[in-house]
């Protein structure tokens, strides 16, 4: 049975841009329908052939962040093997 979901960093996660290129790492990941959730905002059927890392490209922000004014969400992985921890997030 694979190991639980787990989000060890995500990078860069403060600042970024739509568009922007980043990278999850962690473990649990599966080769593909990996789901990244940031806010509301979803990033679906991404693949981590080592099962460590992830890439995509940001979406744009939805949802509420913690603080009013300051972009920074709950970003999470979803896969087969159940959900991630939370990770924080912030856009610029």
């Amino acid at each position: 049975k694979p190991g639980p979901v787990s989000i060890l960093l995500l990078y860069p996660n403060y600042g970024v841009s739509v568009g922007d290129t980043i990278t999850v790492r962690g473990s649990g990941f599966t080769p593909t329908e990996n789901t990244v959730q940031i806010g509301s905002a979803v990033v679906e059927n991404l693949s981590s052939p080592d099962g460590h890392m992830i890439t995509f490209q940001a979406p744009a922000a939805a949802g509420l962040s913690f603080v009013h004014g300051i972009k920074i969400y709950s970003a999470t992985v979803t896969n087969a093997n159940g959900q991630s921890n939370s990770i924080s997030f912030g856009y610029r």
